[in-house]
């Protein structure tokens, strides 16, 4: 009797396990499904929230679902040791062998990962990049001699967004319909970076013709390149792609999710000096016909950190361009609150010698370049930084007016430039969620006033990028959608679509048309319509993610990335 109710205990508990597993397993399958379904709603309400964070949410749920099911599989398949280990040994082996045969090279604009085919001989390549093009440069200057000193024309793409910085080219010179496509006139290899390209014209030296600027065979181009373990400033033929000259110091930037090299894009003055800046904070005065160096900045010595300190503030690197005022280039400085001389937001150096003129601001620097503008009735360089945005007197750095703008230099980056829309308004617009605001400075007796007209979160998300005013429209990629709004009130006019959308691409307004880039590469012609979205033309430009800003010169458009770098020829306007 004993023994027999010893048994029918023993049965209950096994009973009572059994149901117990039973009913963890009946929970488990709900796990995936509720997964599954926070997935949906977080796609479904990114274009009007942010797709970075919806495809990190994505990517969390789904390894979530994952693990539920895989528990689910092993509980199923109790005592069947071969099946219950399988798909884990499958899913195994399946990274391993797509580890040997792809490696991460970075993610795009929207945090999806980015892999490339594993090959040898492209380490090689790349090892001796650096070489060869040193090598190019040295026959051209054996065969052709230096050139004579450069001088600005006014046709000029000077720097980062065109001559104004304001991404907005007065004339356009080519044709809208590219029934007859444009030309490439070369594609080269490049070194890393997500720099933009400056163009001049050499032709005035010893004519004055709006004919002769536009010759091909006078056109340089001029950008800065991460070449091995060396920053390069290099100048292009922009007739053949010929590296004419490179000027190279030792630095190196790079982050996995913010890539590898320089971010910011040289300006050239009218005297034909280059001055460009490398992320780790080297800034250069160079001669243009030559690449001989004039002078040189070390920022980071200057504020007296190193570079681990530097990149705490700007963990992506140095990003702003150069910005020529006068016989001032002004440029971030940074800083580190701990160490040094603490944090200065703002530095001038003289264009001439490099002898510094005056520091400003106690605020962390952001991604964005600083600009000039007569707003208020004053003539101000206006900085977007970490927390906020800040209005400088040109002669000696003095604040005249900041207002708290939010950013931080890694989740909630601020990248675009504050864009002047009018004598006394400013429009502001980050990604990372953050939009637009629409600021009026008043100004009572030289004191300045910011207050906010308009402020909205869902519209003008511009991550990398810049809005591009067009009369009382702003045109932008707005978290990767090409946006129109209506600058007045902030309203939505158009916004593209989730498919064929361009993403974390770059764009200039060429008179009445955007000229885009897209995040892959292509060149895209759109009319800048308020009424609605309407692409006029495109083509495959380059290969591979492209962040960097594009440079236009008349018909003639350059396009790079971290990898290689074309000249197009647009079809003429008739």
């Amino acid at each position: 009797m004993g023994l027999f109710s010893k048994g029918s205990k023993v049965a209950r508990s096994g009973n009572e396990q059994a149901e117990q597993r039973g009913t963890g397993l009946r929970r488990w399958p709900k796990t995936p499904l509720i997964c599954v379904a926070l997935i949906i709603a977080a796609q479904w309400t990114s274009p009007w929230t942010d797709h970075q964070v919806a495809n990190i949410v994505t990517a969390i749920l789904g390894l979530i679902a994952l693990i539920a099911l895989l528990i689910r599989w092993f509980y199923a398949t109790s005592g069947k040791r071969f099946l219950r280990y399988s798909p884990l040994v499958l899913i195994l082996l399946g990274i391993a062998f797509a580890a040997t045969q792809y490696e991460l090279i970075g993610f795009n604009g929207e945090m999806v990962p980015q892999f490339r085919k594993r090959n040898a001989r492209s380490f090689i390549a790349a090892s001796s990049s650096a070489r060869q093009a040193q090598r190019q440069a040295q026959r051209h200057a054996q065969r052709q001699g230096p050139e004579t000193a450069w001088k600005l024309t006014a046709n000029g793409f000077s720097g980062f967004l065109g001559p104004a910085r304001t991404g907005r080219i007065a004339l356009r010179t080519f044709s809208t319909d590219w029934t007859t496509p444009p030309t490439k006139l070369w594609n080269n290899n490049i070194g890393g970076g997500l720099a933009g390209v400056a163009i001049v014209s050499i032709a005035s030296n010893d004519v004055e013709s709006p004919e002769a600027d536009l010759e091909l065979s006078n056109l340089r181009a001029v950008t800065i390149e991460q070449r091995d373990q060396e920053e390069w400033v290099t100048c292009y033929n922009v007739a053949t792609g010929d590296l004419l000259w490179h000027h190279s110091e030792p630095g190196r930037h790079s982050h996995l999710l913010g890539d590898l090299g320089p971010r910011s894009t040289p300006a050239i003055d009218s005297a034909g000096r280059v001055f460009a800046m490398g992320a780790t904070g080297h800034l250069w005065c160079l001669d243009g016909a030559t690449g001989n160096r004039i002078w040189r900045a070390d920022l980071l010595e200057i504020a007296e950190i190193d570079q681990s300190a530097s990149e705490e503030g700007v963990r992506w690197g140095r990003a702003a361009s150069p910005l020529l005022v006068d016989d001032l280039v002004i440029v971030p400085l940074g800083g580190s609150a701990g160490q040094g001389k603490g944090i200065q937001s703002l530095i001038a150096f003289q264009a001439s010698n490099g002898t510094i003129r005056w520091t400003a601001g106690t605020n962390q620097i952001s991604y964005a370049s600083p600009v000039l503008a007569t707003i208020a009735g004053i003539r101000q360089i206006i900085h977007v930084e970490q927390d906020f945005v800040t209005g400088y007197a040109v002669e000696d750095g003095k604040i005249l007016w900041t207002h708290p703008w939010d950013g931080k230099s890694n989740g909630k980056a601020s990248c675009s430039n504050p864009i002047p829309l009018d004598k006394d308004s400013l429009l502001l617009s980050k990604g990372y969620g953050g939009g637009a605001q629409r600021l009026l400075l008043t100004n009572s007796e030289n004191i300045i006033t910011p207050t906010i007209e308009w402020s909205e979160s869902r519209v003008l998300k511009t991550k990398f990028t810049n809005v591009l005013v067009d009369g009382a429209f702003g045109y932008a990629l707005s978290d990767g959608a090409l946006e129109c709004v209506d600058l007045s009130t902030g309203a939505g006019q158009w916004k593209q679509g989730r498919s064929g959308r361009y993403g974390h691409g770059q764009m200039l307004l060429v008179e009445d048309v955007l000229l885009i880039t897209s995040e892959t590469g292509e060149l895209a012609l759109v009319a800048a319509d308020p009424k609605e979205l309407r692409e006029l033309a495109k083509i495959q430009a380059i290969e591979g993610k492209t962040w960097n800003t594009p440079a236009i010169y008349g018909s003639i458009v350059i396009v790079r990335n971290g990898l290689e770098m074309a000249a197009w020829q647009l079809p003429p306007r008739i």
